[in-house]
């Protein structure tokens, strides 16, 4: 080692770390064009990553890269919900969710949130979901793909899930106590790890937001670990075969993906 050489405080390391994750990430696409499935082979040599590829190729025909910004899972679920009209039954899909929304309105109110900081995004959310019934997948990419716009909807789908956070708080509260061991209540987890932009999403956060929505969630996992895995969210008594949804997950990052037919 050179003489004078100074090695780099942790934190000095974990900052310029997250410096370039954080221009990648602003690099990269929020919402990506359809790509096959098969093309992640190319970017993993890991054997058990490889054969994984190839058993979800078996069943997903492609994926849709999200931006790794911290709000990926929330800006897949939006895509999966204005895609929606693709399926068979696209319609009476999109009327539900109108319906729950409508709901909500109410719930974020009585939740403790003004009215006045997200009846706009809900508005907006509404009118995307109306114009979804039409297919303009271009339409939809657009609005998917405008920072401000999907954020504004993102800031709207952080405030649902906190809200059933806190309204089942009996049901989550002892998970929350033992996240991160930082959190005193469920006000104190949502403020820190559900509503501030750019904070990652987990198993927790997915639970909430299928069940406030009414979904049917299924994600897919890509790691290391031997065994293949996949995990079905909705509420419980839905007894759905078909998701509304479906994401790939890598460690700390969501992309949509599309099952063959």
């Amino acid at each position: 080692m050179e003489e004078g050489y100074e090695r780099p405080k942790d934190e000095d390391i974990l900052e310029q770390e997250e410096n370039i994750r954080s221009e990648v990430a602003a690099s990269s696409c929020l919402v990506g064009d359809q790509e096959p499935l098969n093309v992640l082979l190319e970017e993993y040599s890991n054997p058990v990553l490889q054969k994984k590829i190839v058993e979800l190729s078996q069943n997903y025909r492609c994926i849709r890269r999200i931006r790794g910004d911290g709000n990926c899972f929330y800006r897949a679920c939006l895509c999966g919900l204005l895609e929606r009209k693709k399926t068979l039954d696209g319609d009476r899909k999109v009327e539900e969710c109108l319906a729950i929304l409508a709901e909500w309105k109410n719930k974020l109110v009585e939740s403790g949130f003004q009215l006045l900081v997200f009846e706009d995004a809900m508005d907006m959310l509404v009118e995307q979901l109306e114009q979804s019934k039409g297919g303009d997948l271009e339409a939809t990419l657009s609005i998917l793909r405008d920072s401000i716009i999907s954020n504004f909807l993102i800031m709207l789908l952080r405030m649902i899930t906190a809200a059933h956070l806190k309204q089942r708080s009996e049901h989550f509260e002892p998970f929350v106590l033992n996240y991160g061991g930082d959190c005193e209540s469920m006000q104190d987890f949502c403020e820190k790890y559900v509503l501030p932009m750019g904070v990652e999403s987990d198993h927790m956060h997915a639970v909430a937001f299928a069940e406030a929505m009414r979904l049917h969630i299924r994600i897919e996992y890509l790691d290391r670990s031997e065994a293949s895995a996949q995990h079905d969210f909705k509420l419980e008594g839905n007894d759905s075969s078909s998701p509304d949804i479906m994401l790939l997950y890598r460690p700390g990052h969501y992309d949509v993906i599309y099952r063959k037919a």
